[in-house]
């Protein structure tokens, strides 16, 4: 042990401030009378924390500062007790000794220094472990410390009780422990620590994410998911994917559907369902707190026995769980009723329209058109029964076919061909004219509809009464966002409802200009005429808005009315009304010009275009002879142009093709849940497809022979052009049976039959057949030589210093001829029966299939129904060609939807394939078959129950192994000598149509 003053000379060596620093804690020290020997260790504690280490008299300086406090607080025991400790941490370095004494002046600070003796037992467990951990040993005493001067003894207790399991375990893990614990919340440690001892991984996730939970959570629905986190972590799934999860979904719910979110986990017992329910919180209706029982009931019952059925029920894929929440919420998917939608659609307009979902193509979700589709949200489900949601798709859809129907496009303006953007630029606010011209258009065609149709009239009062009431939320803050909303009510037949009095008059104004398009023959230039009195009132009402840069406050959209561009649809209405198969009629350069805006809108100079040329391009669906109303003046033609120009070229360049790839989507089903996934695989039509001229030019000669015995063959199937019908009223020659009935008749006193005749009448089959080629990528191989020579085994020694070399050596390289591949076989065999079936007249498509993954199956249209087999058709038929993969189950219901949307009497699908179904998410098992087997025998057995016959051919040899149970035996063949594959074919054919 050091003599005081010579601990003062070594002190001075090192710091002077350190030596200056003791004299004066010394001094202090003797005036509060501690014993010699007290201060002779104390002297011999600073000079042992000085001579520790480098930097070592820092600690010293520490020690110093807090000396005279220590004993103050806790007399001599406390003084050395606090040095001793301070001095087993010095050595390594200086961070922990630094972080503990700063930390003792922190207690003594706050009066609670009792609180060391805790903090200093768990920080033996983790030196002992971690000895020259210095800044982990730092951390931890920054942390305790800092938790100990704010927070209680018992939250203190708690939260050294995890901490001295976490200090004996992996460094990043204690790291973690004390960053989360720095996090400034109101954490129940005893929860904390009670949730630690059930999973000490479930607490840390529950710590990362415990700040977010405390924002959004009241105390109550914290304490709720707190009890289901303790059931979860006692299972062997983590719970931080949960965790993660929850933060998302909660995110955006109001308090109410927190509550009710709450509720439903607490059905779910398993985290790994209870993630799962999470991911789908956006699609379910949180509000509804009875429908949401209902409906986890029903997946409850599956949990115990069936697993896997549960998981996809709560996830929202398989049927029986969209089902029934449709049952109990009484939505309506588009893709259920799009059929007969497009037949409304069809009945307003023809058949150029395309009714399409909101999620085919980019967009709102509000209804919508361009010219060439109708948008209609994906699904319905604003209303409580499924008659009422289909009521919104129908009065929706027909809102829309009313701006066709009542000529919205027939609008001209200064021959432009962008009349409503010319229009609006007549106004000194542009913006303000377009949402005049919005607001009084949806009105006049809403009471255009309910007068024209009376069908519709009780389900369009009902949904403007649904809206009426739907807007009483609805608060506009300026003058002008009043009066826009008053002309929202009025167009929905309802009052006005009260104004301040400087509105009141303007407010009348609009309702009379408004109540004036009610009349049955109110035009689209009534409405023009409307747009420009309207404007005037709000102008003079609101002077500001006659600069174009002042914002507009715009109502919420009347949900079943949509949006619309006019400009967008009257140009595309007139580009697309012509059809591809009148180039060869076109002459003049006019129809030319327009043809080739049409086909290729980039290749044309909007300078080039012409008003008359524009116009020449198609007709409008409605003759235009009307004409502006002459208050409407017209704008400066230049600046009108200049403006044109740029607005029509992006026109040409972003409108939507007809002819683009349809989407479709299809369940699938899963043998594993017992139940179809719900619209699983997204399937898309494609008509533009490649085409290969050499391919055909070089097939039909060398196929000549086998072409004139398939041409034979079918022959068979032909009717006779004319079959006898007897019992007619005339006819070339007499029933005899009927004309001796007849004489008898007379005889007898009684009426003849005056059906004596026999009459020669044309018949004709009455068939579709659809062959439905596998474009997989397997189909790329050649076709396997039976008469090939076996090649007999070379050895090669595998020690060889080159082995690559040996190989090569021992197998030289072969020249021969291109082998045909299996892809080439099954065009071949299409192209023969398309020759042979031209003669016998059926009704025929051509389709292959091929996809990568359940979101992209590629369905290719070589020849459709309604095609003509012609050079093109075959040139389609030669560019098919190896893809990807062969998901057949969507393939094959599309291609039933295709054959039923013919109506013919007998419907074959033949399908060639090379190999069973295989894609890289067919199942979760990705090493199984039986996925995909499964799903293509429900998806035959599914056109089979439509009236459909279907065959299956195959040349893999073993095709039986898995077409056995795909089909019935006398529905499937596989072809071992691939050569015989299109003689087959005619027969299989014949089986089916005859």
């Amino acid at each position: 042990m050091v003599a005081i003053p010579q601990v003062a000379s070594e002190l001075a060596k090192l710091s002077i401030t350190t030596a200056v620093s003791f004299e004066s804690a010394l001094a202090t020290l003797r005036q509060s009378k501690v014993d010699s020997d007290v201060l002779t260790a104390w002297a011999d504690i600073c000079h042992s924390m000085a001579t520790s280490g480098w930097h070592g008299w820092e600690t010293t300086d520490c020690y110093l500062q807090i000396s005279h406090s220590l004993v103050a607080h806790g007399g001599n025991d406390l003084l050395l007790g606090v040095g001793r400790y301070g001095l087993s941490l010095c050595g390594f370095s200086v961070e922990p000794c630094v972080s503990y004494l700063g930390g003792i002046q922190e207690l003594l600070a706050k009066n609670v220094v009792e609180r060391r003796s805790s903090i200093e037992a768990t920080a033996v467990r983790l030196t002992d472990k971690y000895t020259h951990a210095a800044n982990l040993v730092g951390s931890y005493f920054k942390t305790a410390f800092a938790f100990a001067i704010t927070d209680t003894q018992q939250n203190l207790n708690h939260w050294l009780g995890i901490a001295d399991d976490v200090v004996i375990g992996e460094r990043d893990g204690i790291l973690q422990f004390l960053s989360f614990s720095k996090t400034p919340t109101d954490v129940s440690w005893a929860y904390v620590r009670e949730l630690h001892d059930c999973s000490s991984v479930s607490a840390a996730d529950y710590l990362r994410v415990q700040p977010q939970l405390i924002a959004v959570l009241s105390a109550a629905q914290h304490a709720r998911l707190g009890q289901r986190l303790l059931c979860y972590a006692g299972k062997s799934t983590p719970v931080s994917d949960f965790l993660d999860q929850l933060v998302v979904a909660i995110a955006g719910l109001a308090s109410q559907e927190r509550d009710n979110l709450l509720l439903l986990l607490e059905q779910l017992d398993d985290v790994l369902l209870a993630s799962t329910l999470l991911a789908v919180v956006p699609q379910l209706p949180m509000m509804k707190n009875r429908i949401l029982l209902d409906w986890i009931q029903e997946g409850l019952g599956m949990v115990v026995n069936q697993p896997a059925s549960a998981q996809a029920y709560l996830g929202l894929e398989s049927a029986r769980s969209t089902q029934c929440l449709q049952r109990l919420q009484g939505q309506v998917y588009l893709a259920d009723c799009q059929r007969m939608l497009q037949f409304y659609t069809e009945a307003f307009v023809g058949s150029r329209l395309r009714l399409v979902s909101q999620d085919e193509l980019d967009g709102e979700n509000l209804a919508s058109t361009d010219g060439n589709v109708i948008l209609l949200p994906v699904v319905a489900c604003d209303y409580a029964t499924e008659a009422e949601n289909f009521r919104f798709y129908k009065v929706a859809l027909l809102h829309q076919l009313g701006f066709y129907e009542f000529g919205t496009f027939d609008f001209r303006f200064e021959d432009s061909p962008l009349a409503f953007t010319a229009f609006y630029r007549h106004f000194g606010h542009p913006a303000l004219a377009a949402l005049l011209f919005q607001l009084l258009e949806d009105a006049r065609i809403d009471w255009q509809l309910g007068q024209a149709y009376r069908g519709i009239e009780g389900e369009l009062a009902w949904l403007k009464a649904d809206a009426l009431q739907r807007r009483g939320d609805v608060v506009m803050q300026t003058v002008s966002g009043k009066m826009f909303e008053s002309m929202v009510l009025t167009s929905l037949d309802g009052a006005v409802g009260s104004a301040s009095a400087e509105l009141v008059t303007p407010i009348e104004s609009l309702r009379d200009i408004m109540i004036g398009l009610r009349s049955t023959d109110a035009s689209i230039f009534d409405t023009m005429t409307a747009v420009s009195a309207s404007y005037e009132i709000i102008t003079l009402t609101c002077p500001l808005l006659v600069k174009p840069k002042v914002g507009l406050e715009v109502p919420p959209a009347v949900n079943f009315r949509g949006v619309i561009e006019p400009d967008t649809v009257s140009v595309n209405l007139q580009l697309g009304l012509m059809e591809d198969d009148d180039i060869e009629l076109l002459e003049d350069d006019a129809e030319s010009l327009g043809l080739s805006i049409m086909l290729n809108p980039g290749d044309v100079e909007i300078d080039d275009i012409k008003q008359g040329e524009l116009e020449s391009a198609g007709m409008l669906m409605k003759e235009m002879d009307r004409r502006p109303d002459e208050a409407i003046k017209p704008s400066d033609e230049a600046e009108a142009a200049a403006g044109d120009e740029a607005t029509l070229q992006a026109l040409l360049a972003g409108r939507t093709s007809p002819d683009r790839a349809q989407v479709f989507r299809y369940d699938e089903w899963d043998f594993v849940i017992d139940d179809y996934r719900r619209r699983w695989c997204t399937l898309y039509e494609i008509k533009d497809v490649d085409e290969d001229a050499a391919f055909v030019d070089d097939a039909l000669p060398a196929l000549q022979r086998l072409s004139a015995k398939v041409r034979r063959q079918l022959s068979m199937l032909r009717p006779e052009m004319l079959a006898k019908v007897r019992g007619q009223v005339d006819g070339e020659e007499l029933d005899m049976e009927k004309a001796i009935e007849a004489i008898v008749d007379r005889r007898a006193g009684l009426s003849p039959e005056e059906r004596i005749y026999v009459q020669k009448q044309r018949k004709i089959r009455d068939v579709s057949a659809l062959f439905l080629l596998d474009m997989s990528a397997s189909t790329d191989d050649p076709m396997p030589d039976p008469n090939a020579a076996a090649v007999a085994p070379v050895w090669i020694d595998p020690d060889s210093d080159d082995y690559l070399r040996d190989y090569n050596a021992a197998h030289p390289e072969q020249t021969t001829t291109k082998a045909k591949r299996i892809i080439d076989l099954e065009k071949e065999a299409v192209l023969l029966m398309a020759e042979a079936l031209q003669d016998l007249g059926d009704n025929y498509a051509i389709c292959g299939f091929s996809g990568y993954g359940r979101e992209q199956v590629e369905y290719f249209i070589h020849k459709d129904f309604t095609e003509n087999y012609n050079r093109k058709v075959k040139n389609k038929i030669g560019g098919i060609k190896p893809c990807r993969s062969t998901r057949m189950g969507p393939a094959i219901r599309h291609a039933s939807q295709q054959l039923l949307a013919t109506e013919s009497r007998i419907k074959a699908l033949i399908i060639l394939s090379d190999g069973y179904p295989q894609d890289f998410d067919y199942g979760k098992d990705r090493n199984s078959r039986i996925y995909g087997i499964k799903d293509t025998t429900r998806a035959l057995a599914e056109a089979r129950q439509q009236g459909i016959s279907v065959f299956c051919l195959t040349v893999d040899p073993s095709g039986h192994d898995y077409l056995r149970e795909m089909c019935p035996d006398q529905q499937y063949m596989v072809i071992k000598d691939i050569d015989g594959l299109p003689g087959e074919l005619s027969k299989v054919y014949r089986g089916l149509t005859a």
